[in-house]
């Protein structure tokens, strides 16, 4: 639990900071904050196979739950090229018949790419998240990965996302946004006692600025 009051510490002393410097800068017309919900099903896949060999095979037996907070540092920055924003989170594993459910926290700096030859007519959102997770248990796909194990491991997200106002022409979802992504855990090559295995996830999500 001593890892998990430390994420918790840093979360909320990163906030307090940000919102100190908003009341000093105060920014009216951008949304700066977002609420995301995902679901998805695990993967055997690794991030290599999936994101440079295009391979990917769904194991629907374990999914999660997700729900992701998002306070933006910057945006629009380098020509309206980059945002950034500190993303924490919490899901919910189901583990089906392999176990109960675990629950996973997560806290990390995130980064977009917002500049596309077609974003004058769907914003468009690529992103990756880097940070620390904790689960209160042990995930069913990591204790196949590898015979070491480790409640607290690097997190790292990657995904895109789409605006839904202007895939639908609706003015009022404007501030929505639909997206697919990555949710992965893993040891950082033997970092965090000697894990060199992980876990994967498949994120379909929705969320709102504001």
């Amino acid at each position: 639990m001593r890892y998990l009051r430390t994420i918790l510490a840093c979360f909320f002393l990163g906030f307090a900071s940000i919102q100190a410097e908003s009341l000093q800068n105060p920014v009216e017309e951008k949304r700066m904050n977002k609420i995301r919900i995902s679901h998805g099903p695990g993967t055997f896949n690794t991030m290599t196979e999936i994101f440079l060999k295009w391979d990917l095979e769904v194991f629907d037996d374990v999914t999660q739950f997700g729900i992701a907070y998002e306070r933006y540092l910057y945006k629009d920055l380098y020509d309206d090229s980059f945002d950034f924003s500190l993303q924490a989170c919490y899901f919910r594993h189901d583990e089906g018949p392999y176990g109960n459910f675990v629950n996973q926290f997560n806290f990390g700096i995130k980064t977009y790419w917002t500049r596309f030859p077609w974003s004058r007519y769907v914003e468009t959102k690529v992103f990756a998240t880097g940070g620390l997770s904790y689960t209160d248990g042990i995930l069913y796909i990591e204790d196949l990965n590898d015979e070491d194990e480790s409640r607290v491991l690097f997190y790292v997200e990657g995904g895109f996302e789409l605006n839904l106002g202007h895939l639908s022409t609706i003015d009022s979802l404007d501030s929505y946004y639909i997206g697919a992504g990555i949710s992965h855990r893993s040891g950082g090559f033997g970092t965090f006692n000697n894990v060199h295995g992980g876990s994967n996830y498949v994120m379909f999500f929705i969320a709102k600025e504001f």
